[in-house]
């Protein structure tokens, strides 16, 4: 019983040996392509890239590009976050407008009846002068 645990610890100790000779040498080669990088001439630009592409870091390096996106939870998030802290900001303002902001979202302005009568009114005068000016087909 012992005898498999030695042996199974033994050879998980020679297997990170192997990994651990691996990583030594790939560090080896990143320093050579720093050095190189010092010396700046374009041989040792072409030595850079090979020595990279031996090591795998041009993989690593893309890998790290990018960002993450945001969820639309996230976003609904910080859009009332940033409506709440500008409500606040706009408080000791004189004159500014109040906005009242709802967990769903801001609330649609509406007409008053009579303000909707006479813009119903405007665009009908509007259309009709439009008709009466335009060439009949």
């Amino acid at each position: 019983m012992f005898d498999k645990a030695a042996k199974a610890i033994t050879g998980a100790i020679e297997d990170l040996r192997g990994e651990l000779a691996k990583i030594n040498s790939q560090i080896a080669q990143l320093e050579d392509a720093r050095r190189a990088l010092v010396g700046g001439s374009r041989s040792t630009a072409k030595a850079v890239r090979r020595a990279l592409r031996k090591s795998g870091a041009r993989k690593v390096i893309k890998a790290k590009r990018g960002r993450g996106g945001m969820s639309a939870a996230a976003r609904k998030a910080q859009s009332l976050r940033m409506k709440k802290y500008w409500a606040a900001r706009r408080k000791g303002k004189p004159g500014a407008a109040k906005k009242v902001v709802k967990a769903a979202g801001k609330a649609k302005r509406q007409l008053s009846p009579d303000a909707r009568k006479a813009l119903s009114a405007r665009m009908k005068a509007k259309w009709a002068a439009y008709r009466a000016q335009k060439p009949s087909q």
